[in-house]
């Protein structure tokens, strides 16, 4: 990266932005970057050395920031810190603006809250990939616009119940617009438990990869054009 790329204030456009542990490139040279818009890629996340970095980068004003990518591309090993990773994850919330959110390599356990809440009304397309220590599913059963949800190679994950569905309102369905759904990669996967009011516009689904699944699919809802199990 350009060294003290935070100081060109008027920047709209930057497709990866790739952190360094160096100061001039860490992730708060995002700080002040305040007119960015569209498409937006941060690697090599593992870089983050200071929480407080990825709070100064400030990415909750950056509104006009359409589709985020969040990515960690250090091998996990004996070194990996769960727990800073989440802070760093927490730390990194978006502007609710949001309508598509990709996250790969993250080493926390668990996701936090922000990614599963009803208020991002726009974010219609959500990938988790390679979040292998995670053990359990955000539940974003509950985003109010969800059509697209993407989640592979989460070693960690045993189990996904009624969690994944979340809470919602009395006049709400979980998943009520979610239309293609894909599991993949899932190795200790064993069992899946849903609502009969879950997934009422879901249209493809494709689970490839889990050998443990036993139970493999929601009742079929009338809306289903294609299936992979």
């Amino acid at each position: 990266m350009p060294q003290q790329i935070g100081k060109l204030k008027k920047l709209q456009t930057l497709s990866d932005f790739i952190v360094s542990k160096r100061e001039f490139l860490g992730i708060k040279e995002l700080k002040d970057l305040s007119h960015l818009r569209g498409e937006i890629c941060i690697s090599k996340l593992e870089n983050v050395v200071d929480v407080q970095d990825a709070r100064d980068a400030n990415l909750k004003a950056k509104l006009n920031v359409e589709r985020l990518s969040m990515i960690w591309s250090k091998e996990l090993d004996g070194s990996h810190d769960e727990d800073a990773e989440m802070e760093v994850l927490l730390s990194l919330q978006p502007h609710t603006s949001l309508k598509k959110l990709n996250i790969e390599g993250y080493g926390g356990r668990q996701f936090p809250n922000w990614i599963c809440d009803p208020s991002y009304i726009k974010l219609v397309e959500l990938s988790l990939i390679g979040c292998i220590r995670c053990i359990s599913v955000p539940s974003v059963g509950q985003l109010p616009f969800l059509k697209k949800l993407v989640i592979k190679r989460m070693d960690g994950v045993k189990s996904v119940g009624l969690e994944f569905e979340g809470q919602v309102s009395l006049h709400a369905k979980p998943f009520q617009c979610l239309e293609s759904l894909w599991f993949e990669d899932m190795k200790e996967w064993e069992d899946w438990c849903w609502s009969t009011k879950s997934f009422s516009r879901l249209r493809l689904l494709e689970i490839k990869n889990c050998p443990r699944l036993i139970k493999k699919s929601p009742t079929h809802p009338t809306s289903l054009l294609h299936s992979v199990l």
